[in-house]
């Protein structure tokens, strides 16, 4: 293989894009990426690039036991992510291949010098690779990384943060794993709506319709405006909330508009804000409300709500299957800044609820610290539900909480 075929490359592009813009999503890469290329090789593009973020830091821990630089040339670190992902996550490139792809990848990219050592870790893998189904299986245990998190690509402090915060949660292999695949796309069926029977559906269960192919899940009941795409997990969050009918909610981040829809689907009057303009022009056919564009963190309105959701940002941990970049923002800096933003939202938001209203904090994140901590540490409020939703075969996860304010008499 002389020359780097257009699917590899356009994985190393993504791969490089995110690097070198860590707050940007990979799937804006890939759809630019991928404009030209097949469906074929698209697909493949889309396996590789996707794949090598999910399990990258599982693949890295495994390079720094074979490398003798701890700390390898970001380009060689590319490369060896879509090696190692072909080797142990993908059943049907041939192990001579992968080392040729791997050879032609680098030299396109200008790294003709590093072709040796990435062909001679190459080797060192296949040579020792196990039977199994999973990345980790086909790795003999020596080169396991120790933290239980990195084994399944999850950031090192992970696990002991989801495990601190005086809690009492037992997280098995099982679980951590499930941090790290992508459920398939999931649609709720609107109001009187009968989804019809296609071959690309995996699941149906009431409301919910799991699919195999998304296009076949946008291009058709998506499209006929019988269904729209949404996780279940967000929707059980919502449902903490109780009934909504003609009560006054606000909707404080409200973008991309899920929540909101919802909502006003449940009968709510629902005031949807969002600081962003764009993304409040987006959600204006889909939510048929008040839309108010505004810092969740600023009163722009008057106290009054009977409901105030504040989804705030977060770092996505219960989404990393869908979101796997996101993975590489999970450090101290990013965390601390992230939990003042939460914070702020979360005062802000308690500030607008009517006397006898209630306000539900909702994450797509598994920390404790962005979550239990977060309600526990908002003075004059008191938990009435709430439930951490771990990430499954079908659903991500996430963490809600519904308050009201503490009785003042006594």
């Amino acid at each position: 293989m002389s020359q780097a075929d257009p699917a590899r490359q356009c994985a190393w592009r993504v791969l490089e894009a995110c690097e070198r813009q860590p707050d940007s999503f990979a799937e804006q890469w890939l759809r630019r990426y991928c404009q030209r290329l097949s469906p074929r090789d698209a697909a493949l593009a889309r396996e590789l690039s996707l794949g090598a973020l999910r399990l990258g830091l599982l693949y890295d821990a495994v390079m720094a036991r074979l490398l003798q630089r701890p700390d390898p040339a970001p380009a060689l670190r590319r490369a060896l992510r879509l090696a190692l992902h072909q080797m142990l996550s993908m059943d049907r490139i041939p192990a001579h291949a992968i080392g040729a792809s791997t050879g032609s990848l680098l030299r396109w990219s200008g790294s003709q010098r590093l072709v040796a050592v990435a062909n001679a870790v190459i080797r060192r893998v296949i040579d020792r690779l196990e039977p199994g189904e999973e990345p980790l299986q086909r790795l003999p245990k020596d080169l396991w990384p120790r933290d239980p998190g990195l084994r399944y690509g999850l950031p090192p402090s992970f696990v002991e943060h989801v495990r601190g915060g005086g809690l009492e949660i037992t997280i098995d292999d099982a679980q951590l794993a499930a941090c790290s695949r992508c459920p398939p796309l999931a649609t709720r069926a609107l109001s009187g709506a009968v989804i019809d029977d296609h071959p690309a559906i995996l699941r149906q269960e009431g409301i919910w319709t799991w699919w195999s192919d998304p296009h076949a899940a946008l291009a058709g009941p998506v499209a006929a405006g019988k269904a729209v795409v949404q996780d279940p997990a967000q929707v059980k969050a919502l449902e903490l909330a109780g009934p909504l009918e003609g009560r006054l909610v606000l909707d404080c981040c409200a973008a991309p508009g899920g929540k909101s829809r919802y909502l006003r689907e449940q009968g709510a009057q629902v005031v949807a804000a969002d600081m962003s303009r764009e993304r409040l022009a987006r959600m204006q056919s889909a939510v048929h409300g008040h839309l108010l564009c505004a810092d969740a963190r600023a009163q722009a309105l008057a106290p009054g709500f009977a409901l105030v959701v504040a989804d705030v940002p977060c770092s996505n941990s219960g989404v990393w299957g869908r979101r796997p970049e996101a993975r590489y923002r999970y450090h101290a800096n990013a965390l601390r800044s992230l939990r003042q933003l939460q914070g702020s939202i979360l005062r802000a938001a308690a500030q607008l609820v009517a006397e006898d209203g209630k306000l539900l904090y909702t994450t797509c994140s598994l920390s404790p610290g962005e979550n239990q901590e977060q309600v526990r540490a908002l003075q004059g409020w008191q938990i009435e539900r709430e439930q951490l939703t771990w990430p499954s075969q079908w659903h991500a996860g996430g963490y809600a909480c519904l308050l009201s304010r503490m009785s003042r008499t006594g």
